[in-house]
């Protein structure tokens, strides 16, 4: 969205630059730049918000296996959080098969 935003203004730019509207034109490239910038941060945060649920999928998969089942539901649980919103991704599937395995777990633990 963004991205297509400091598309237009680039656009409207080159277009004020062609007509000799030098002053529109530097204008419209600095909404562009200004778009671009945060676009690219969002990408970048996005990027680290990745990082992060593969973290934490890590921890909880390390202690499920380790048979540390409230760590692993936390850190587990951690990773599904973060990844609300983010539609189809692997390891934000990952997390929550883990986690319904985790929790299937935790029940059949209380119910012994």
């Amino acid at each position: 969205m963004l991205e297509r935003a400091a598309s237009v203004y680039r656009s409207l730019a080159e277009r004020a630059a062609i007509e000799g509207e030098w002053a529109s034109a530097a204008q419209f490239y600095l909404k562009a730049a200004d778009a671009y910038q945060v676009a690219l941060k969002e990408i970048e945060r996005r990027g680290m918000t990745k990082k992060a649920i593969t973290a934490y999928y890590t921890a909880a998969q390390l202690a499920f296996e380790e048979d540390q089942i409230e760590e692993a539901y936390i850190a587990c649980r951690q990773a599904v959080n973060l990844s609300s919103g983010m539609g189809r991704w692997s390891p934000a599937d990952e997390a929550r098969r883990l986690l319904r395995m985790i929790e299937s777990k935790k029940r059949r633990t209380v119910e012994s």
